[in-house]
Protein backbone atom coordinates (compact mmCIF):
# COMPACT_ATOMS: atom_id res chain seq x y z
CA UNK A 1 0.00 0.00 0.00
CA UNK A 2 2.85 2.36 0.80
CA UNK A 3 4.34 1.69 -2.63
CA UNK A 4 1.04 2.53 -4.37
CA UNK A 5 0.77 5.78 -2.37
CA UNK A 6 4.32 6.74 -3.35
CA UNK A 7 3.63 5.96 -7.01
CA UNK A 8 0.38 7.97 -6.92
CA UNK A 9 2.16 10.88 -5.22
CA UNK A 10 4.91 10.78 -7.87
CA UNK A 11 2.35 10.71 -10.70
CA UNK A 12 0.41 13.61 -9.19
CA UNK A 13 3.62 15.60 -8.61
CA UNK A 14 4.82 14.96 -12.17
CA UNK A 15 1.41 15.92 -13.57
CA UNK A 16 1.36 19.16 -11.57
CA UNK A 17 4.90 20.00 -12.67
CA UNK A 18 3.97 19.47 -16.34
CA UNK A 19 0.90 21.69 -15.95
CA UNK A 20 2.85 24.44 -14.18
CA UNK A 21 5.74 24.47 -16.65
CA UNK A 22 3.55 24.17 -19.72
CA UNK A 23 1.61 27.29 -18.62
CA UNK A 24 4.72 29.30 -17.84
CA UNK A 25 4.87 32.54 -19.78
CA UNK A 26 7.74 33.24 -22.13
CA UNK A 27 10.14 35.43 -20.19
CA UNK A 28 12.17 36.43 -23.23
CA UNK A 29 12.72 40.18 -23.16
CA UNK A 30 12.55 41.99 -26.46
CA UNK A 31 15.83 43.71 -27.27
CA UNK A 32 15.90 47.44 -26.66
CA UNK A 33 16.44 49.38 -29.88
CA UNK A 34 19.73 51.21 -30.01
CA UNK A 35 19.99 54.99 -30.07
CA UNK A 36 20.41 55.17 -33.84
CA UNK A 37 17.23 53.16 -34.46
CA UNK A 38 15.28 55.42 -32.12
CA UNK A 39 16.78 58.61 -33.54
CA UNK A 40 16.72 58.09 -37.29
CA UNK A 41 13.96 59.01 -39.73
CA UNK A 42 11.64 60.58 -37.17
CA UNK A 43 10.58 64.15 -36.56
CA UNK A 44 11.97 65.61 -33.33
CA UNK A 45 11.17 68.85 -31.51
CA UNK A 46 13.08 70.30 -28.60
CA UNK A 47 10.82 70.62 -25.57
CA UNK A 48 13.29 71.63 -22.86
CA UNK A 49 16.84 72.86 -22.41
CA UNK A 50 17.95 73.37 -18.83
CA UNK A 51 21.39 74.30 -17.57
CA UNK A 52 23.06 74.45 -14.20
CA UNK A 53 24.49 76.76 -13.05
CA UNK A 54 22.13 79.35 -14.48
CA UNK A 55 23.25 81.67 -17.26
CA UNK A 56 22.60 85.27 -16.18
CA UNK A 57 19.89 83.96 -13.87
CA UNK A 58 18.29 81.74 -16.53
CA UNK A 59 18.36 77.97 -16.06
CA UNK A 60 15.41 77.18 -18.36
CA UNK A 61 17.11 78.14 -21.62
CA UNK A 62 14.30 76.88 -23.86
CA UNK A 63 11.59 79.06 -22.33
CA UNK A 64 13.93 81.86 -21.28
CA UNK A 65 15.97 82.46 -24.43
CA UNK A 66 14.22 80.75 -27.37
CA UNK A 67 11.72 82.66 -29.48
CA UNK A 68 8.36 80.99 -30.28
CA UNK A 69 9.47 80.69 -33.91
CA UNK A 70 12.43 78.55 -32.74
CA UNK A 71 10.39 76.36 -30.38
CA UNK A 72 8.39 74.81 -33.24
CA UNK A 73 11.44 73.78 -35.32
CA UNK A 74 11.54 70.14 -36.44
CA UNK A 75 14.78 68.16 -36.43
CA UNK A 76 15.21 65.05 -38.57
CA UNK A 77 18.24 62.76 -38.56
CA UNK A 78 18.16 60.66 -41.71
CA UNK A 79 19.89 57.27 -41.85
CA UNK A 80 22.26 58.48 -44.58
CA UNK A 81 23.88 61.07 -42.27
CA UNK A 82 21.85 63.99 -43.58
CA UNK A 83 20.39 66.34 -40.99
CA UNK A 84 17.25 68.32 -41.91
CA UNK A 85 16.09 71.34 -39.93
CA UNK A 86 12.53 72.40 -40.77
CA UNK A 87 11.66 75.91 -39.59
CA UNK A 88 8.18 74.78 -38.52
CA UNK A 89 4.95 76.75 -38.96
CA UNK A 90 6.36 79.94 -37.36
CA UNK A 91 9.34 81.14 -39.37
CA UNK A 92 11.68 83.56 -37.62
CA UNK A 93 12.93 85.07 -40.85
CA UNK A 94 11.48 84.34 -44.27
CA UNK A 95 14.79 85.05 -46.03
CA UNK A 96 15.85 81.54 -45.02
CA UNK A 97 14.49 78.41 -46.67
CA UNK A 98 11.78 76.46 -44.85
CA UNK A 99 14.16 73.49 -44.68
CA UNK A 100 17.93 73.47 -44.39
CA UNK A 101 20.18 70.44 -44.73
CA UNK A 102 23.35 69.57 -42.91
CA UNK A 103 25.17 66.55 -41.58
CA UNK A 104 25.03 64.63 -38.32
CA UNK A 105 26.77 61.76 -36.55
CA UNK A 106 26.52 59.90 -33.27
CA UNK A 107 29.43 58.62 -31.21
CA UNK A 108 28.19 55.63 -29.19
CA UNK A 109 31.26 55.68 -26.92
CA UNK A 110 30.85 59.29 -25.76
CA UNK A 111 27.06 59.30 -26.42
CA UNK A 112 27.54 62.56 -28.28
CA UNK A 113 25.15 63.61 -31.03
CA UNK A 114 26.74 66.18 -33.35
CA UNK A 115 24.78 67.99 -36.05
CA UNK A 116 25.56 71.01 -38.11
CA UNK A 117 24.23 73.28 -40.80
CA UNK A 118 27.62 74.34 -42.13
CA UNK A 119 26.26 76.99 -44.52
CA UNK A 120 24.55 78.74 -41.61
CA UNK A 121 27.38 78.18 -39.13
CA UNK A 122 25.04 76.32 -36.76
CA UNK A 123 26.80 73.58 -34.81
CA UNK A 124 25.27 71.60 -31.96
CA UNK A 125 26.51 68.81 -29.75
CA UNK A 126 24.14 66.97 -27.45
CA UNK A 127 24.95 64.17 -25.03
CA UNK A 128 22.23 61.52 -25.15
Amino acid sequence: MKLINKINAAIITASLMMIIYSCKKDLTVAPTPDVLTLLQNKNWKISAIKISPAYFGISDVFNGLYFDCEKDDIYKFQDNGVFVLDDGPLQCDTIYAQQMNGVWNYNSTTKNLHFELAAEGILDDIVI
